[in-house]
């Protein structure tokens, strides 16, 4: 994997250009009907069909792989209690679901050495819910915290959780991810200003250009041009929203912004070190539907200075970014109010490649 960095600059042409290959799923903070919070009869997820007029049909498969079907009453407002779980798609067995600010890698990681005696602990500490699979749904309650025993607070808009549902298996403990997420209803409030300019910047390289200082292709001019204006307007540590659709899959995406890559640093702390504060948007090409139209994301992005879009495909950004009608998505109009705002849009190779009226589809190069 390169750490070259690459990025996108305007995505309107973006909606335009992939609005007749998008495939029509509902929308993403709408509420399954006819399903209560409470235990009910067993209820099996209808599976996605894959519309093969859609030329990422195959890349995008549905939430419900994950085994875990999340019932959202978002119509409730913030409320913990809003939310249920089920089990689809398992062997007949005990399972303990929790969440955690931690992604999948992180959360092996930390229930390795677990067995299951060390899981019923958790149920004990109040850290999971223990449930039979295929017995209807189950309310996430107000006593359950966190995997690290922090309880979810809406007022809390900087921080979402992972759904996980955890069982014993032959291999020993195994891990499934929800495709959706817990977040507060409201992220954090738009930013008030976002650069001593009035009309944001587009700042667009090439796909070499780099902000790790391991590579070759280091630019201290592209960092500095990334956080001039936040930086003009007297913004001590610009945020900075990291979109990374074009490498894949949700894990994949955390992967790379949280864990080293050999010599080079995380993506977060290489942002951390060039003097910005990294937010993590969690739009993968697998959970997109789940993340494009959901408002705590959109909020997210709007209280960053800087957009900042790694490379690769840039066919992903459109199918990611769109509406099935080709119209911008709530995290795609966040993005151009960052901009008409006065923030900045960074990014080289496939983002760079994206601002024009036609984009590739098949142009991954590897490099990002």
């Amino acid at each position: 994997m390169y750490r070259n960095t690459s990025i996108l600059a305007l995505l309107a042409a973006l909606f335009l250009t992939f609005s007749a290959c998008a495939a029509s799923v509902p929308s993403a903070t709408e509420a399954p009907a006819d399903l209560p919070d409470t235990a009910v009869e067993p209820t099996i997820a209808p599976e996605a069909t894959a519309d093969e007029g859609h030329m990422l049909y195959d890349k995008a498969p549905s939430k419900y792989q994950y085994g875990i079907y999340v019932n959202m009453n978002t119509s409730a407002g913030d409320a913990l209690a809003d939310y249920s779980v089920a089990l689809n798609n398992f062997a007949d067995r005990n399972a303990y679901v929790f969440y955690s600010e931690l992604g999948l890698t992180h959360v092996k990681e930390k229930l390795s050495t677990l067995d299951e005696s060390g899981l019923e602990a958790l149920v004990s500490e109040n850290k999971a819910l223990k449930i039979s699979t295929n017995d209807g749904f189950h309310p996430l309650t107000l006593e359950l915290t966190s995997l690290d025993g922090h309880p979810f607070n809406a007022e809390e808009k900087d921080i979402f959780y992972y759904i996980y549902a955890t069982y014993v298996g032959n291999e020993g403990i195994e891990v499934e991810k929800a495709g959706r997420f817990l977040a507060p209803k409201d992220g954090p409030e738009a930013l008030a200003q976002y650069s001593a300019a009035e009309i944001g910047a587009i700042v667009p390289a090439g796909g070499a250009t780099s902000v790790f200082a391991e590579s070759s292709s280091y630019s201290q001019g592209y960092v500095d041009a990334l956080m001039q204006g936040a930086l003009e307007a007297h913004v001590e540590t610009p945020r900075i929203a990291v979109i990374e659709t074009t490498i894949g899959s949700e894990q994949e995406m955390y992967d790379d912004m949280y864990l080293p890559d050999g010599e080079y640093a995380s993506f977060s702390d290489t942002l951390r070190d060039r003097g910005m504060e990294p937010v993590y948007i969690p739009l993968g090409i697998d959970n997109y539907r789940d993340v494009q139209n959901t408002k705590y994301f959109a909020d997210l992005i709007r209280s960053c200075h800087i957009v900042f879009f790694t490379g690769g495909d840039q066919a992903y950004y459109g199918l990611a970014l769109a509406n099935p009608d080709g119209s911008p998505s709530l995290v795609a109009q966040a993005i151009t109010d960052v901009l008409k705002n006065g923030g900045t849009l960074g990014g080289s190779s496939a983002g760079a490649a994206a601002m024009s009226g036609t984009a590739l589809t098949n142009g991954a190069s590897g490099s990002y």
